[in-house]
């Protein structure tokens, strides 16, 4: 077993209501924090030293697509709907088994490298194996959906039969839910409404109610989409949710820009949870969600990149910083704020996914997913306020050392069990063999 490992003279972002920066210390041993505070190192430990670093719990990415990080830089100048028809669908259809596992070692390589130790995930509908078995070897945190998609969308090899899914994603349940005393999960990911037929997303409802499972979803992100959606429905696309029962605690839907007011009560109603992609809200055209108006109904809302191929980036930095800063820009200043976003990316992530208990704030018996931050760089000095330096002016490059489980994945800004350079020339080869597979929507 390895020795406890001692952070020292640290400034401790807890994360806990109400408690400040200070300057102390963390002990981990084994996959727990079994001491922050005030505390001496003891014969056998470790030591760190963390002058000029910030320490806090590891990032939560809510939204994330590991499956199409292969895909990053090839679809640029797109909204939403062609972006998907035009290139995120043909290229999720030629993915082979090969091609999801590069593409999911390099987002974990990003993710680590930045700060993101837990995700909530939706992917492919095939291969999903083939990714949750580089979920398992990488020790990342993941909560994980094989996207449900049973209506046609004239791309072949994508949609599948209602009854095809639903039987994969049950397999997928009894054989990786709750695997390494649950540090990996399986969640139900129906695409968006437009790609499922209502027999699907009643079967959603239903499974998720039997078996405890999450639901993942996307809803509300382009006019065109929830256009479509109320033309069919007659509802809007949060109340067309509704009525088919999908929305509630246990429910996590990604975007939510396009909302009417009565939406919003409805999400706050329901306690269902959103997730908020700037960036790729913004790249896409989209438009920017109301964060602050559902915040003051009650809604919970988090934050995730949504995939490479729509950000470009998986950086958590950048999401916390430009979710403030469009709000600046639409609202005028402070209606989100540094401290706010930090909250999000952390605890409130934690309490979303029902795993404040175990992570999202530093606390001795909590799971050690821990990051720490140097501050001693130029563009983060001098670091008066901690929450600014950390939102605006950080970048994955201050990250130095990040602990899952209490497995050191990074040391000294380097990743500990990767050969990037051999996976990023893997990501290249396997790009231009998937696109030689490509088939263009009919």
């Amino acid at each position: 077993m390895n020795p406890p490992i001692f952070l020292s003279n640290a400034t401790l972002l807890t994360m806990r209501p109400g408690e400040s920066p200070t300057v102390g210390n963390l002990r981990i041993e084994g996959n727990r924090i079994t001491a922050v505070g005030s505390i001496e190192p003891r014969d056998g430990d470790k030591i760190l030293p963390c002058e000029n670093c910030v320490v806090l719990p590891g990032f939560i990415q809510t939204h994330i697509h590991l499956s199409q990080t292969l895909f990053r830089n090839t679809a640029e100048n797109l909204s939403l709907l062609d972006w998907l028809m035009q290139r995120i669908l043909p290229f999720e259809a030629a993915h082979d088994a090969e091609s999801i596992a590069v593409s999911t070692e390099l987002a974990v390589a990003e993710l680590f490298l930045s700060g993101t130790t837990t995700v909530l995930t939706m992917e492919a509908a095939r291969h999903t194996d083939s990714l949750l078995e580089v979920v398992e070897r990488s020790g990342l945190r993941a909560i994980v959906g094989k996207s449900l998609v049973d209506r046609p969308v004239g791309i072949a090899n994508f949609s599948e039969s209602r009854e095809d899914a639903i039987a994969d994603v049950l397999r997928l349940k009894k054989a990786w839910h709750g695997h390494d005393d649950g540090r990996i999960e399986v969640c139900l990911a129906p695409r968006f409404a437009l790609g499922c037929s209502e027999s699907l997303l009643h079967d959603v409802a239903n499974i998720a109610a039997q078996e405890k499972l999450r639901i993942h979803t996307h809803a509300s992100e382009n006019y065109s989409e929830t256009r479509q959606v109320r033309d069919e429905t007659g509802l809007g696309n949060i109340e067309y949710l509704h009525s088919l029962e999908l929305l509630g605690p246990s429910t996590f839907i990604a975007h939510c820009i396009h909302l009417d007011p009565s939406e919003i009560e409805l999400l706050a109603q329901t306690g269902t949870h959103v997730l908020h992609c700037p960036t790729a809200n913004l790249k896409l055209g989209s438009g920017i969600a109301p964060v602050p108006e559902m915040l003051e109904k009650g809604v919970s809302v988090t934050l995730g990149s949504d995939g490479a191929p729509c950000n470009n980036t998986l950086d958590i930095f950048r999401e916390m910083s430009l979710a403030v800063l469009i709000q600046s820009g639409r609202l005028g200043v402070g209606r989100l704020n540094a401290s706010d976003v930090l909250e999000m990316a952390t605890r409130k992530a934690a309490e979303a996914l029902g795993k404040e208990r175990e992570i999202g704030t530093l606390e001795a018996g909590k799971l050690a997913d821990v990051v720490v931050i140097d501050l001693n760089r130029p563009n983060t000095c001098p670091a008066q306020d901690i929450a600014a330096a950390l939102v605006h002016s950080s970048t994955p490059q201050n990250v130095r050392d990040v602990f899952v489980n209490g497995r050191r994945v990074v040391s000294e800004g380097t990743l500990t069990e990767m050969n990037i350079s051999h996976l990023m020339t893997r990501a290249r080869e396997n790009l231009t063999a998937l696109l030689s597979r490509v088939r263009r929507p009919n």
